[in-house]
């Protein structure tokens, strides 16, 4: 099975001979084109989103972030998007969504870079906590709310990544004490929570 092949060399630790393998299969029609297509062409061949997933992960393991984001965005919609659980895969969230909010390589869409920048911060990548603070602030891919924006941008904070302070500073002149002191409380939970519970939560 390609896809099976694709990981052994992966496990392996060769991981340019997986991104290799995979490009040439492509250029002989054995697994569908790569991430510039459409997903519909992406579907062409059965079982072969498994592959598609090896060559993204690979992508991964060599730096190649952007072009391990845009992978990813075609096996998110046919479905095929693996739970973040390494920090590589929290960084290509975060790249994804970056690549939908300034529409390089895939359509302008913040609703989209919402959910992806969403995705990195239920996993605890920090950046992405900052971004989704951002726009949940200047309503911007979601409706604005100055509670969630203080929350996850505190989140951050309490992470040790202080470029979120200047915005808290911001909030805080928009906020009564209550609202401020709910939203810090939130934080400071969220902060004690396993993230692999946080991910399935009902928080924003």
């Amino acid at each position: 099975m390609l896809s099976a092949y694709l990981e052994r060399l992966l496990q392996a630790g060769r991981t340019e001979d997986a991104i290799a393998t995979y490009e040439t299969w492509s250029h002989y029609g054995l697994v569908p084109p790569l991430a510039t297509t459409s997903i519909s062409d992406a579907g062409i061949l059965p079982a072969t989103p498994k592959a598609r997933l090896a060559y993204a992960k690979a992508l991964l393991k060599n730096r190649q972030l952007q072009g391990a984001s845009l992978e990813f965005a075609v096996l998110s919609g046919l479905g095929v998007m693996p739970d973040a659980q390494v920090s590589g895969e929290l960084r290509a969230q975060y790249n994804l969504g970056d690549l939908y909010l300034r529409g390089e390589g895939v359509p302008h869409d913040e609703s989209t870079a919402f959910a992806w920048f969403h995705k990195a911060a239920l996993g605890g990548h920090a950046e992405a906590r900052i971004m989704l603070g951002s726009m949940y602030a200047a309503g911007r891919g979601t409706p604005a709310d100055s509670a969630a924006a203080y929350m996850w941008l505190s989140l951050a904070v309490l992470q040790g990544d202080s470029r979120a302070n200047a915005q808290l500073d911001v909030l805080r002149s928009q906020m009564t004490r209550e609202q401020i002191m709910e939203a810090t409380g939130r934080a400071r939970s969220l902060a004690q929570t396993p993230l692999r519970q946080l991910r399935q939560s009902l928080f924003h």
